[in-house]
């Protein structure tokens, strides 16, 4: 952090989200928050040129391994590295679900989540595992990496770190080696990563190559006394749950999913919907309701065979036909309350819950996870009731009858 900079902020602690900043004066809006130099960051760059980089160089492929098995050996030196001080303020535990115990992850209601973090889960031990045997076949375990800071619990610890606080920042450094999955420029900018997020928000972060450091800067005013936030970025509640163990109340960016069953759909109807990329797994649906490439496989799904000449009316967003538009909504309407009804407590039921005192936060956060999925639910459910309702024939010209 810049001597400008700690004028500005001061460090507190937080009872609900722990540690962040306090702004000691009015910071307006354009003003830059942090500027943090860069021979104070953690890039793939750093660790390659520290006494584990050849280690990680020839056996890792990602970033964020990288930056995990760094932070590991920076802990294992303790005051020795002048890196220490950081590690040591970063959480000794997260809240993320793969952390969950089984009790916990039910309160989803959600197989395919609950399968989903069992999955992320698994895949992280395999993670560790290949890494560890690629370290003793190339001779770097024992020696360099050390079984003694790197222990699967370790491995987890310092990927939950690097992922619940990295950036994107291209420094513009010689690459020695290009990691997979765009990590090649992920980074750790101490200070900068004790800021929360908030939706309320909106925040710049870039690395400026002339003043050689990573700068934050606020779109928007912060008065004095108020806690200082950064914006994660747009996501979904599944994305806040999964990489930062939080979600977002009432969060605008929320989605639940419906699926759609072809089954039985003739071979026509499929190459038509294939030709314009529309047959998924799944379809996202929110609290503006459906988008077009579900309403679009669903019009066609249901359209009858004399209707054919009628399907590039889904290419402008029109309807089929009356009837063809009521059986959509009718299937929106009865996969919206199979979903409800499936879930062990109501939307009204989990309002209920949150107003309580609850004291594990997990259990918290699982519940207002899955309210928040009831309620575009819920909504989409309404919706698809005025549809039904509005589409009759008494409600249009014969032309679309």
């Amino acid at each position: 952090m810049k001597e400008e900079d700690k004028g500005r902020l001061q460090k507190h602690c937080f009872q609900e989200t722990g540690w962040g900043f306090i702004a000691n004066t009015r910071i307006r809006k354009g003003e830059v928050i942090l500027d943090i130099p860069k021979d104070i960051m953690v890039t793939t760059a750093t660790v390659l040129q520290s006494p584990v980089g050849k280690a990680v160089e020839v056996c890792v492929e990602d970033g964020v391994d990288a930056l995990a098995i760094y932070l590991l050996f920076i802990r294992s030196l303790k005051e020795d590295s002048d890196r220490y001080c950081y590690v040591q303020k970063l959480p000794t535990s997260f809240s993320t679900p793969i952390y969950w115990d089984q009790q916990t992850l039910n309160e989803l209601q959600d197989h395919q989540q609950i399968d989903k973090i069992k999955k992320q889960r698994k895949e992280l031990g395999g993670n560790y595992e290949r890494l560890l045997g690629l370290f003793k076949e190339k001779g770097f375990c024992p020696g360099i990496i050390s079984l003694d800071w790197f222990s699967e619990m370790d491995y987890l610890w310092a990927w939950n770190c690097v992922m619940t606080r990295s950036v994107f920042a291209n420094t513009k450094s010689k690459i020695i080696k290009r990691f997979n999955k765009d990590t090649t420029h992920v980074a750790l900018i101490p200070f900068a990563d004790f800021l929360n997020h908030s939706n309320q928000v909106e925040t710049k972060g870039v690395y400026n190559v002339t003043t050689n450091s990573f700068q934050i800067t606020t779109l928007n005013d912060i008065e004095k006394d108020n806690e200082i936030f950064i914006h994660y970025g747009s996501h979904n509640n599944d994305v806040f749950l999964e990489v930062y163990g939080f979600v977002i109340d009432a969060n605008v960016n929320d989605v639940a999913y419906l699926k759609v069953n072809l089954e039985g759909v003739s071979e026509e109807k499929i190459e038509f919907l294939a030709g314009f990329n529309l047959i998924s797994d799944k379809y996202e649906v929110n609290m503006d309701g459906i988008g077009w490439n579900l309403l679009s496989v669903l019009r066609i799904a249901f359209s009858s065979e004399d209707e054919l000449p009628l399907w590039n009316n889904i290419l402008d967003d029109n309807i089929i036909s009356i009837k063809n538009e009521k059986l959509v909504w009718e299937y929106i309407e009865k996969e919206c309350s199979t979903l409800l009804n499936g879930m062990a407590t109501t939307l009204e039921e989990d309002e209920a819950l949150l107003k309580q005192q609850i004291y594990f936060s997990n259990y918290k956060t699982a519940i207002l996870w899955r309210k928040n999925k009831k309620r575009i639910l819920q909504a989409l459910k309404q919706t698809a009731l005025q549809q039904i309702n509005k589409f009759t024939t008494s409600h249009f010209p014969l032309l679309y009858q």
